[in-house]
């Protein structure tokens, strides 16, 4: 009776934990996108959040997994920035953004860590996307898809069309990651659901975000769905179709909407893409090499570049602005959570656990992707993602070696017959 309560209770808890963090984060994601709202969610409301989790799940900080320890030596270095930047106000802003990502990023690390609950977060992710697409369907300031021209499209409440794009994707693979466990009806309202989000993506004109979704649902269909679709053949036969409807909607694309004229423009236009990207590109690794240890600073590399812009890239971002090791720093943290997954895999882990894992993968795969053409680092959204997918990581892994420790300990306490037993019987 005491192991059902105390199962009922930790239940309640879980849920209240997980629905408290879910809601801050609806409220962080879209809520503090408005200017009137941005100071105190960000500067009373966010500190007020993680000191009051951090307090709560204490005891976790001792045990946090290699990832975050190298997350948190990437932004102590990302301070030694200081003693080159040339622009104060760009470094201290860009910095001060780091920071709070960290922390974002811890707290989601100890909640999902604790728990295991990644549901709710995923779904908060989805709504925050539906709830930007909605504010920009009232705004009413793109007409239709098939407009061409670079002034019309959406940037919504962000005011940035690659960043609408990328929300607007975050929010698909938030939902899709349901499409497993549900049901027909379940899976009819997710298509549902991702068809908004999909024509977001569509008036944003976004080159990476729609290439990303569509190489995010590929592999997906190996890594996570290859076993379902050759034993079931309905999936079988409705994973055909929905190939077969991916492929006519990307020739409508191409053929009747800007992003289409974007797509085409990357082909037939060598310089529109390629060379500029290559510049970009060249001055990062001037930069490097005249600051190799320490970067110019973060938010710095527009003031080195011919163009004050940033550098379009993940990586390059990363290393120009921290050096090296600030790249080492930063790059390890993928690698440590790739290899801790692979390990994971080889385990005796149940269906779902499995999935999810294999599901991580792929968005680690598409979130690389994406960061050839944008810095990822700074992102909230990203590394909330990030913090989903290292604290999941570390929670299969605690209940593993708890099974495993179960299992030896009823080996080496199970009865034994005693030999005067046997021969007495004889």
């Amino acid at each position: 009776m005491n192991v059902i309560e105390n199962k009922s209770n930790k239940k309640k808890v879980q849920l209240f934990w997980s629905a408290i963090f879910s809601i801050y984060l609806f409220i962080l994601l879209f809520v503090g996108r408005f200017e009137a709202m941005t100071f105190s969610i960000n500067k009373i409301l966010s500190p007020l959040f993680v000191l009051i989790i951090t307090l709560v799940f204490f005891k976790q900080i001792y045990h946090l997994p290699m990832e975050m320890a190298y997350f948190a030596a990437f932004v102590a270095w990302c301070a030694t920035g200081i003693v080159v930047y040339m622009i104060p106000q760009f470094f201290w802003q860009q910095y001060f953004r780091i920071i709070g990502v960290f922390f974002l990023t811890l707290i989601v690390v100890l909640i999902v860590s604790r728990f295991g609950e990644i549901k709710y977060p995923l779904l908060a992710i989805f709504l925050v996307a539906m709830a930007f697409r909605f504010h920009s369907f009232l705004t009413g300031s793109v007409l239709g898809l098939e407009n061409s021209s670079e002034a019309i499209r959406e940037r919504g409440l962000i005011g940035n069309a690659n960043g609408f794009g990328f929300i607007m994707f975050t929010g698909i693979i938030s939902i899709f990651y349901f499409w497993r466990t549900s049901k027909m009806f379940s899976k009819t309202m997710i298509i549902i659901g991702m068809i908004p989000l999909s024509t977001g993506i569509l008036l944003s004109a976004s080159r990476k975000s729609f290439m990303t979704l569509l190489l995010f649902f590929a592999l997906w269909l190996w890594f996570c769905a290859r076993k379902m679709l050759l034993r079931n053949k309905y999936y079988f036969i409705l994973s055909v179709l929905l190939i077969i409807g991916a492929y006519q909607g990307t020739g409508y694309v191409l053929q009747n909407t800007y992003l289409g004229v974007r797509l085409s423009k990357m082909q037939e236009d060598e310089g529109y893409l390629g060379q500029t990207r290559m510049k970009l590109y060249r001055e990062g690794f001037d930069m490097v090499k005249k600051y190799p240890i320490t970067g110019v600073g973060l938010g710095n590399y527009g003031y080195h570049a011919s163009k004050q812009t940033y550098a379009h890239s993940d990586v390059m971002e990363v290393w120009s602005t921290t050096g090296s090791i600030g790249l080492i720093l930063y790059v390890s943290m993928y690698i440590m959570l790739w290899i801790r997954m692979n390990r994971l895999l080889r385990m005796n882990l149940d269906e779902e656990q499995r999935y999810t894992i294999n599901f991580w993968k792929v968005l680690i795969v598409s979130f690389i992707i994406l960061g050839i053409g944008r810095p990822n680092f700074s992102d909230y959204i990203l590394m909330t993602f990030m913090g989903l997918i290292i604290g999941y990581v570390r929670y299969v892994e605690i209940e593993v070696r708890r099974r495993i420790a179960a299992k030896r300990f009823q080996y080496e306490n199970r009865p034994q017959l005693s030999t005067a037993g046997v021969l007495s019987n004889a």
